[in-house]
This record gives structure tokens, C-alpha cells and sequence, in this order.
């Protein structure tokens, strides 16, 4: 029975993890065919490889717990259209998955055609009545509970259609949101 790491260390992009290279795990590999590694040694070994996430944060700083994020401490983006409140994000240090935010459309203003980069969206109309603009300029209206899920790299845009603030809650699958033509 052989224990093979360089492969798997190889496919998903770790080279370098922990401060040890593709051919010095291959080595340490081909040498030890055949033979049960000692756990100690191979759980140090490992370590500091497994420890490490996408954007390079260790196990540690890892939210292990719920992390309750107090309104005040939202990041704000007021535009002349509206607001943007983030309630969640890697920026913000709360969420290591996904991105959370709260639009706010003042009436009769719309966002900016704008896209995502990154990752798709999924948007719910909390309150009010939007127009949403998406695919080569097609337009769909969307009330309270309405949901719609934005591919990514898709430009769209909505505009509040009512004579009141539109709540949208959205959602992005990345911690680290990307926007073009914000």
C-alpha cells in the first residue's frame, strides 16, 4: 500500500504549501512506497499544507464559532442611487464562503449596469418593486419574495419602479466579491 501526496498536491494547486516543493514531496513519496508512514511525522508533515485556505488565512484564523457582526460595524456604500451595506464578507472578517449584502434603491433611481467577475448572484426583493434588467437588455419585474439568480459575468441592473425605498438582499457564492462598472 503506497501513500501518494504529490498527486493530490499537485492537481489542487498547493505547490509550496507548508515550505515544501512538488519534487521534494514526490521524493519523500517514491521513497517511502510500500511502507505505513509513522502518524506523528506525517500529521506534522501535513500540517501546514492542510492549514491553509484559498485566500491564505491558517485553520486558526478560520471563524470556528458564530461571529455576530453589529449593524454599525457594516461596511456602508452610499451612492447618489441608493446604499450598499455588506453584512458579511472576507473583508469584513466574518464569512470565508460568501458575500452578504443589503441595496437599498431610493425611487425612481436604478444601480449602474454592472456584472460579477467572480461569481453569480442570487437577489431577493425584500420590499418595494423593482425592474430588473438582464440578458441583452430584457427586462422582469420583480416584487417582495421575488428571487432571480445572476450568472456570473451577466451585466444587469435594477431600478426601482415604486414610490418607495427597495429593499434587496443579495448574495454572492465568494467571500471576496468582484464588481465591474459599479
Amino acid at each position: 500500500m503506497s501513500w501518494k501526496i504529490a498527486e493530490p498536491v499537485a492537481k489542487y494547486g498547493m505547490q509550496g504549501s507548508g515550505g515544501v516543493s512538488p519534487p521534494e514531496i514526490e521524493r519523500k513519496t517514491q521513497s517511502n512506497r510500500g511502507k505505513t508512514p509513522p502518524l506523528p511525522s506525517l500529521c506534522n508533515w501535513l500540517k501546514p499544507i492542510l492549514a491553509r485556505t484559498k485566500k491564505g488565512r491558517t485553520m486558526s484564523q478560520t471563524p470556528s464559532k458564530a461571529i455576530v457582526l453589529r449593524r454599525a460595524n457594516a461596511e456602508r456604500k452610499p451612492a447618489p442611487w441608493g446604499e450598499l451595506t455588506f453584512l458579511a464578507s472576507g473583508q469584513l472578517g466574518n464569512s470565508t464562503e460568501m458575500t452578504l449584502a443589503q441595496c437599498v434603491i431610493k425611487p425612481g433611481m436604478s444601480n449602474p449596469l454592472h456584472f460579477h467577475p467572480n461569481s453569480s448572484e442570487i437577489l431577493t426583493v425584500v420590499s418595494g418593486v423593482i425592474m430588473h434588467t438582464i440578458e441583452n437588455g430584457a427586462e422582469t419585474r420583480m416584487e417582495a419574495g421575488d428571487t432571480i439568480t445572476i450568472p456570473a459575468k451577466m451585466p444587469h441592473q435594477a431600478r426601482n419602479i415604486g414610490d418607495a425605498n427597495a429593499t434587496l438582499m443579495v448574495v454572492f457564492p465568494t467571500p471576496n466579491r468582484q464588481v465591474e462598472n459599479e
